[in-house]
């Protein structure tokens, strides 16, 4: 019974704005205003800032990448903002997998260290 209820409700109140003929709109088809906010640019930032702390060259360049993406945001200019916006997850991801690798050599390095001290009687 609860099935047949909300297929009448769905008949009634949902399909006609769905099927009326007309192309349900996407958020794409209508035009960001130049003060609207980059949905990118604090994530993107903050990541960018920690990469930078962890000594990643890879976070200035993506600290850079997020201002120029946010420019085009701002000027209007949305596919220079995806480009520029995709060469910030580029650069992000790049930046992590070196700390990463960067954190696995050390702590390799540190237990081998460890265990040739432990073993030569030191």
């Amino acid at each position: 019974m609860e099935n047949n209820s909300y297929d009448q409700f769905y008949q009634k109140s949902i399909a006609p704005q769905k099927f009326s003929g007309y192309p349900t709109p996407r958020v794409s088809d209508f035009p960001q205003s130049a003060t609207s906010k980059n949905p990118n640019f604090t994530s993107n930032l903050i990541v960018s800032v920690i990469l930078i702390v962890l000594g990643s060259l890879c976070g200035i360049v993506a600290l850079i990448l997020t201002f120029v993406a946010n420019s085009y945001w701002k000027q209007g200019n949305f596919e220079a903002y995806q480009k520029a916006s995709k060469a910030v997850r580029i650069s992000l991801m790049i930046g992590w997998i070196l700390e990463g690798l960067f954190a696995i050599v050390l702590t390799v390095g540190g237990l081998v260290l460890g265990y040739q001290a432990i073993t030569s009687g030191y």
